[in-house]
């Protein structure tokens, strides 16, 4: 997953101004990351993730909605059960998006959405099978209604996204806001402490010798970070 350092996030520009936004999450938001696949020597625990990354989230963005079919994509005991109280506050942290909400007009152009964004994945609609199908369902959901913000870590739904115009997904106006950019934000308002963000940034993004390459080291990246967005954004 590469970091971009070279040009700024219209999108996080965005939300810098206005945190309170709709930002719809992908089921990684919630899954504590496991890559010992891949060289790493431990995997987060849901409740180092928890302290590190969901809870800050939801203290800093307000208005964080999931789709139904990302919920069901929750396997971990302790992530479905965190994202229920959230979903049962008053108000709710969590705002659920069932694609049974939506208007008879608005369901039209989700079925259209949808059909066109899983030609780009694994997903199949008739078949309704789980490759790919909680960020398929979220994005068009999203462009139906007309949600900017999604979450991500995945890196199908980022191209989804990203290569809008190229591929022809009609995504053109959803923002993809990176883990790193959270990873960034969190630091500068102080609401995470800085080993602690250190450590989320290389296990996501400076793991394995080829992201390492292409990747800045984290105090590279702070730099490049902070030339992007000036501490006058914060």
């Amino acid at each position: 997953m590469n970091v971009n350092l070279v040009t700024s996030n219209p999108g996080f520009l965005d939300l810098l101004e206005n945190p309170a936004q709709r930002i719809v999450v992908d089921a990684n938001f919630y899954l504590p990351p496991d890559r010992m696949k891949i060289g790493a020597r431990h995997r987060y625990s849901f409740e180092d993730y928890r302290k590190a990354w969901i809870e800050p989230m939801h203290r800093n963005f307000p208005n964080i909605a999931i789709h139904e079919a990302v919920l069901d994509e929750l396997v971990d005991d302790q992530s479905v059960q965190f994202a229920q109280n959230c979903l049962a506050t008053t108000p709710p942290m969590l705002h659920l998006l069932c694609d049974s909400d939506l208007s008879e007009t608005e369901e039209a152009i989700r079925q259209t959405k949808e059909r066109i964004i899983a030609a780009y994945t694994n997903y199949d609609p008739y078949r309704d099978n789980k490759d790919d199908r909680g960020e398929v369902k979220s994005l068009a959901h999203m462009g139906a209604v007309g949600y900017l913000y999604f979450s991500t870590h995945d890196s199908t739904a980022l191209k989804l996204i990203e290569d809008a115009e190229k591929l022809g997904t009609t995504l053109d106006g959803i923002r993809a806001i990176h883990f790193y950019e959270g990873i960034y934000y969190l630091l500068k308002k102080g609401d995470i402490d800085r080993a602690v963000a250190r450590k989320l940034y290389r296990y996501h993004y400076y793991l394995t010798k080829r992201e390492k390459q292409i990747n800045a080291s984290w105090d590279e990246f702070c730099i490049g970070m902070d030339r992007l967005y000036p501490p006058k954004l914060f």
